[in-house]
């Protein structure tokens, strides 16, 4: 049994001993306004570090929520510039189909223009061509005429000098 009031005595000492290391008394003889300034302190400091772990953690949430909202915006942004390259590609694409059919219309017509001419240029060669082959034809007459004239004047020359 002296072994077991042993420990308890030796238990009770060393509870006291924690317990009196930890608690602080003001005597009369202590400034109290020390201690005030060591609590105040402390509790400043306290304070300081849970205010900078509050903000910390808020900070925190706030940079994901931020970059969840920048993720965001640069999809929407992205899918608006798809849209905006995808109507000027197809604008563009049109203007040019649209410049290109203008361009072969033209062409149409400068081919109608260009044929018409030519077959203008063609009827004036065939009408030159049918006079020369009239005025051909017409001194040949005038040829055989002529000749035939000329042959019976030579008759006619004859018989009268024989």
């Amino acid at each position: 049994m002296q072994a077991k009031w042993c420990k308890v005595v030796i238990g009770t000492l060393f509870l006291m001993m924690v317990a009196g290391s930890s608690v602080t008394i003001a005597f009369a003889d202590q400034n109290i306004g020390g201690m005030l300034t060591e609590w105040f302190d402390q509790k400043a400091e306290e304070s300081v570090e849970e205010i900078e772990e509050a903000v910390l953690i808020e900070q925190q949430k706030q940079t994901e929520k931020l970059k969840e909202e920048l993720r965001i915006a640069v999809e929407a942004a992205e899918e608006e510039m798809h849209k905006f390259v995808e109507t000027e590609k197809n604008s563009r694409v049109e203007e040019i189909r649209q410049h290109a059919d203008s361009l072969t219309e033209e062409i149409e017509i400068e081919e109608s223009e260009m044929k018409k001419a030519k077959l203008q240029e063609l009827e004036r060669i065939f009408s030159e061509a049918k006079a020369e082959m009239d005025q051909v034809l017409e001194r040949e007459v005038l040829d055989d005429a002529a000749a035939d004239n000329l042959i019976e004047e030579r008759e006619h020359k004859g018989e009268a000098d024989e």
